[in-house]
């Protein structure tokens, strides 16, 4: 075909389109615009019927819980009026006006105080005579109701509502406005909103007595009112007649606005100030609604037919009661009352705005969908909807069940770690006593293994108690200063205990440079630590253990460390690598027979290295061994750099300010000591891996001979001095090694005559025992275990404290009633039978004498929420069973303010 020929055929097909083309528009667009305009008309009604019905809701239940909170007020006050009339009605009353003698009296005000005790709003109880002499006040002192000393009454014939009140008729009821209480003539601090309820007496003649008064706590009311709208007091309102919002008064304290002269109107609290239109509206009608640029405003006065304070209900109510008297008067009258208030919604213009553009957002496009596809999808669309219920209703129960699991476990696991750490306590304490005595150095290693294991099972239960804190995301890190050495001392005694008659080398290396202080927290490093060393000895049978430290970074103000633990244990298969930092993983269930464990241990350390902001990781082979490696930093107080050293051992004789020297073998040690070399003194210590050429070395060393200590692998030196140590070796050093294990190595005396035959110690010893951190302290110990009892105060009564004891907390306020002054400081137990810990602290700070009395919590509980209940009851620091004897002692110095270093 030619070019012409299809240019032709093109423009053809083109005008025979344009036709088609614009019949489908002439009959698409009148057809589909209505129906797109019908369905967007329609969305947006749908959307604006929501909004408005949503606001509606919003309002009723908003006037439901006004109405509901008004009507418990209401209730409240009446409260009062069924006190007063009590009171009215008593027979003490009646011999006390007929003979006010202090005989009379004293009954009366005992009456008073248990009438009184029932209203929590009632502040003070009196009968006031004819003169407007107080003759018996009973007024609220805390959560008591106490007499006012004859003394202490005064004359209240000028005030209002005592000369409203003598002129009453009988029967008649006085309820006084809403004013600040005067005591002495001067407005009561802080300031004291009270309304005052007065009946009048009359003897049998008819002479009038003067009045019963009772004054309800303002403050009481409003609390009522703010606890029954849930503190919503930017939504709903209590508004009095100058436009104040009574709940906010309450609130912000604020009661300035009945100061003589106060203008209310000006008050941050007022409607008149802060809302003027809406003000303005509400005080024109005392019923309606309006909609105003701040938003829309409901409000209705409080009915004297139906709310708070009304003249009938009061009036209904003393009728009611005065029937149910043979004999009772009729009212006549009644005063102007304390309130006249509206309730008041607002629904602020934000709120507003955002409910009806929610719902045009979600309605608009949704409704234009689904009235397109109404016809087509609506069965379908039920269906779903039917399906997708009953999936959420099968999601929420699971989920309830796994909360209700998840607080179970919870609880079970905070129950056993208290019942674990009950008898832990009295051993570890028990453990502590023992060491202060006298022992030989086998029973001395003794306890230290008890001690080691006992803070090893403990640490068992804190990991426990971590893992729930943890999985709950309410671990914190603490953040204090500590030694690396201290850290690695405590590790060494603990894996001893953990290797002890394994056939394996112990080794840790502390870092070539001395690093002085640290910042950071010691107890997770050491536990992490704990957990990588112990985990190594339990699954390694012989070869070796080795914990190394390098410094990665080294500045003034902060070091980076590398922990390494290598063991030539099982080791550990590479697809199982992960897996094993996930909680209760373990490598097999015949591992898990074997060796047992929890297998929480990985997974705390792996967590917690990664809150120090450090990675635990793993290298491992099956049948050679693991390496276990994380890198953390630490803020580090400025000191002087060193040379780095290399051997372990040269590195502890560093730490100590030692001079030493490191040979291979003994013809090695023979050699250099036979040199002549006059700048190199004989030494004092002498450390060796075997016992052959001991006695040569001794005899090479000359005069003083040194202390030549033989190393042996952990728990092995009980049984070889059990045996016999061999010729010229002075005593036995179980690995891992230590600076601090060196350092008493070489303090470690020879046992003289004196010492074996009991003799007395020196001066120097009684002086020594003398200075005991605790001296002049008086401690009073509160816990219902007798056992627990015995062992605080053998513990502290041996650091120099005087203790007392007390079984439960109504016996240590009974204590310390009996001996005002006497005690620096309460360790309480927070579960107790009857009063409990928690109670009865807030007992003692009740009580100004006692108010700054330290009171310490002293409990096998360890959660988080018992620690926080503990301080909310008023307690200054928190001791967990069994504790560190040395952090309890700093503890208690710190709290009776002898913060300086022990002696």
């Amino acid at each position: 075909m030619s070019a012409p020929e299809s240019n032709a055929d093109e423009t053809k097909a083109g005008a025979e389109a344009r036709p088609g083309r614009a019949r489908f528009l002439r009959h698409f667009l009148p057809e589909i615009l209505p129906i797109v305009l019908l369905i967007t008309a329609a969305g947006w009604l749908i959307a604006e019927g929501l909004a408005r019905e949503e606001l509606r809701s919003l309002t009723a239940r908003r006037m439901e819980r006004l109405e509901l909170a008004l009507a418990t007020v209401n209730a409240r006050t009446l409260d009062a009026v069924d006190q007063l009339w009590a009171a009215q009605w008593l027979p003490t009353l009646a011999a006390a006006v007929a003979q006010p003698s202090a005989t009379n009296l004293a009954p009366l005000a005992e009456g008073f105080s248990a009438v009184a005790s029932t209203g929590p709003c009632t502040d003070q109880l009196r009968w006031i005579d004819r003169n407007g002499q107080e003759r018996v006040v009973i007024q609220r002192r805390g959560s008591l109701m106490v007499s006012v000393p004859p003394e202490e009454l005064q004359n209240k014939a000028d005030r209002p509502y005592v000369r409203h009140g003598l002129r009453l008729l009988p029967g008649q009821l006085y309820v006084s406005t809403l004013d600040l209480n005067q005591e002495h003539g001067q407005l009561e601090r802080p300031y004291r909103p009270t309304i005052r309820l007065a009946l009048p007496l009359f003897d049998p003649d008819g002479q009038r007595q003067g009045l019963v008064v009772l004054n309800s706590s303002g403050r009481c009311l409003l609390r009522t009112w703010l606890q029954e709208i849930q503190n919503d007091t930017s939504h709903l309102m209590l508004v009095n007649r100058e436009g104040i919002q009574l709940g906010l008064a309450e609130q912000q304290q604020d009661w300035t606005f009945l100061l003589p002269g106060a203008r209310a109107e000006q008050k941050k609290i007022s409607l008149a100030r802060t809302a003027p239109a809406a003000w303005a509206a509400m005080r024109s009608t005392s019923k309606g609604s309006a909609s105003l640029p701040d938003g829309d405003w409901t409000w209705k006065h409080v009915d004297t037919q139906q709310a708070i304070d009304t003249q009938q209900a009061i009036r209904d109510h003393v009728l009611r009661l005065s029937h149910s008297h043979a004999g009772g008067s009729h009212l006549a009258g009644s005063s102007q009352l304390g309130f006249d208030l509206l309730g008041v919604i607002h629904l602020p213009a934000a709120e507003r705005a955002a409910i009806v553009g929610q719902h045009r957002r979600d309605v608009l496009l949704p409704t234009s969908l689904l009235l397109g596809l109404a016809v087509l999808n609506g069965i379908r669309l039920t269906r779903f909807r039917l399906r997708l219920l009953s999936v959420n209703r099968q999601i929420a129960a699971r989920a309830e069940e796994a909360r209700s699991n998840a607080e179970a476990k919870t609880a079970f696991l905070a129950n056993m770690s208290h019942e674990i750490r009950t008898p832990l306590h009295v051993v570890l304490g028990l453990a502590h006593l023992l060491d202060q005595e006298s022992l030989t150095a086998g029973q001395r290693k003794l306890v230290s293994q008890i001690q080691a294991s006992g803070q090893l099972l403990r640490s068992l239960t804190n990991d426990i108690l971590d893992f729930t804190k943890i999985d709950a995301g309410q671990l914190q890190l603490e953040d204090g200063t500590f030694t690396l050495d201290a850290v690695l001392d405590r590790l060494a005694t603990i894996l001893a205990v953990a290797a002890a008659n394994k056939p394996i080398d112990l080794r840790i290396s502390p870092p070539a440079h001395p690093l002085g202080r640290l910042r950071g927290d010691a107890t997770r490093l050491e536990q992490v630590l704990v957990n990588l060393t112990t985990n190594a000895a339990k699954f390694t049978e012989q070869g070796h253990i080795a914990l190394l430290t390098t410094v990665l970074e080294l500045q003034p103000q902060q070091v980076q460390l590398r922990f390494e633990v290598r063991d030539s244990g099982i080791g550990i298969p590479k697809e199982l690598q992960e897996a094993i930092f996930r909680p209760y993983v373990q490598e097999d269930d015949s591992i898990a027979r074997l060796y047992g464990g929890s297998g929480l241990g990985l997974a705390i350390s792996h967590r917690l290295v990664e809150l120090m902001g450090g990675q635990l990781a793993v290298e491992s082979t099956p049948g050679q061994g693991s390496c276990f490696q994380f890198t953390v930093s630490f803020e580090r107080l400025p000191t002087a750099l060193a040379a780095p050293a290399r051997s372990p051992l040269l590195l502890h004789c560093r730490a100590l300010g030692w001079q030493a020297s490191a040979v291979a073998d003994g013809p090695a040690a023979l050699a250099l000591l036979h040199r002549d070399d006059p700048q190199q003194p004989p030494p004092q210590l002498v450390l060796l891996d075997r016992a052959a050429g001991a006695e040569e070395i001794r005899q090479a060393c000359g005069e003083p001979p040194p202390r030549i200590l033989l190393i042996v692998r952990a728990g092995q030196s009980l049984a070889l001095e059990a045996s016999g140590l061999p010729a010229g070796v002075d005593g036995v050093l179980d690995q891992p090694i230590t600076a601090t294990a060196m350092a008493a190595a070489m303090a470690e005396d020879r046992p003289t005559a004196a010492t074996e035959t009991g003799a007395a110690p020196t001066a120097a010893t009684k002086t020594a025992a003398a200075q005991k951190p605790l001296e002049g302290l008086h401690l009073l110990v509160v816990d219902d275990n007798r056992l627990n009892r015995h062992l605080a105060e053998r513990i502290f009564s041996n650091e120099g404290a005087s203790v007392s004891q007390a079984e439960g907390g109504q016996q240590a306020l009974d204590w310390l009633a009996a001996h005002p002054g006497s005690a620096d400081l309460v360790l309480m137990d927070l579960q107790m039978p009857g009063l409990g810990g928690c109670a009865a602290t807030r007992q003692i700070r009740a009580q100004e004498s006692l108010a700054h009395l330290p009171v310490v919590a002293l409990s096998a509980g360890a959660t988080t929420g018992q620690r926080q209940a503990a301080m909310e009851a008023g307690m200054d620091a928190f001791l967990t069973k069994p504790f560190d004897v040395a952090e309890a002692i700093a503890l208690i110095r710190r709290l009776c303010g002898r913060e300086g270093p022990l002696p």
